[in-house]
């Protein structure tokens, strides 16, 4: 004898996911320490956890407002485009921290890499314990291993 249905099940069924505490490959907290070509560079490491939050006026708290003229904020529309979860097992990196360096070069008809603008990056970016890697973002064609090498072994000296 077929029953029949007069009422939808009562069936309840929920999921919640939490943000666990990154630990694989691809989901280590980065400071990310670059150009912008800002006059006046945003001070101190910056938090961020969207590209919406990275992409306002220095004033607002963030780095600048166009990705086609300022590499670092390219870089983060990037990482943040990527860094989407799409499964329930997937690890994304929760925030990110950015320092600014302006245009991290001397000024002059042949401007350099300013050494001390990036060794002082490095240095405030040990303070960030949290942290496990460190990118590097806006050097040039015409940045040699001869001026690059240099400066990043004055980074390791700071750890």
């Amino acid at each position: 004898m077929p029953i029949d249905l007069t009422e939808t099940p009562k069936i309840k069924y929920s999921e919640t996911e939490s943000n666990p505490t990154p630990n694989g490959d691809g989901a280590e907290i980065p400071v990310i320490i670059g150009i912008t070509n800002n006059t006046t560079p945003a001070t101190g490491v910056l938090k961020f956890k969207n590209y919406t939050a990275a992409e306002k006026s220095i004033a607002n708290g963030g780095i600048g407002t166009d990705p086609t003229t300022n590499p670092l904020l390219a870089y983060l529309k990037n990482f943040f485009k990527e860094n989407v979860k799409k499964q329930a097992e997937d690890l994304v990196v929760p925030y990110v921290y950015v320092i600014d360096l302006g245009t991290g070069r001397t000024s002059g008809d042949t401007p350099e890499l300013d050494n001390a603008k990036w060794t002082s990056a490095f240095a405030s970016a040990k303070i960030k314990r949290d942290a496990q890697a460190e990118v590097l973002v806006g050097f040039k064609k015409t940045d040699t291993a001869a001026k690059i090498i240099p400066l990043i072994e004055s980074g390791l000296a700071k750890i």
